[in-house]
């Protein structure tokens, strides 16, 4: 079931559907064309400029928790499969602005930032884990990170050390054990 992303005064719809009616129900060129679209206009902005509260009321703190929890759930049990908004919205049976409204007030991180950490957070494990010939871009792109400048620059943010020195740390000590 399709949910409406605007609530309309059921009277202003009437309204705007009588006039619609009316306006296609026309003969061609027995109202001018001018004046055609101006009516329509007039209705159209009626509609958009109707103040109707919605009727829904904003998500339970419980409810965002549990969105978030099951998103962290559902990518700590999905490790190599790439995640999209859009499955995460039908996992949750949420909209993507609740998505976003429930990442925000319970991580304090948009649920693209949730995933952009995670895949970082995964690239560096396997960089800990690599061995000879593996290299960064192998490991990168992998995790998704097809721009390997912006790979670059995010994790050095991320974790304070460049992604190389990663890769060569893990290969040093495991050479020399």
């Amino acid at each position: 079931m399709t949910v409406p992303r605007r609530h309309v005064n059921p009277a202003t719809l009437r309204a705007l559907l009588f006039l619609l009616e009316r306006l296609l129900g026309q003969q061609q060129g027995a109202i001018a064309e001018k004046l055609h679209q101006d009516i329509l206009l007039t209705g159209l902005l009626e509609l958009l400029d109707a103040q109707q509260p919605c009727g829904e009321l904003p998500p339970s703190y419980a409810h965002r928790k549990a969105v978030a929890d099951r998103v962290k759930q559902y990518v700590d049990a999905h490790v190599d499969a790439p995640i999209t908004m859009d499955a995460l919205c039908e996992l949750t049976h949420v909209s993507r602005r609740t998505l976003q409204y429930s990442f925000t007030t319970i991580l304090g991180i948009s649920p693209l930032q949730f995933l952009r950490l995670t895949r970082l957070n995964r690239g560096r494990r396997s960089l800990r884990a690599a061995e000879p010939p593996q290299t960064v871009t192998e490991i990168a792109t992998y995790w998704g990170f097809w721009h390997l400048g912006q790979f670059a620059h995010d994790y050095k943010r991320q974790f304070g050390e460049c992604h190389s020195q990663t890769l060569y740390t893990t290969m040093q000590n495991d050479h020399n054990h």
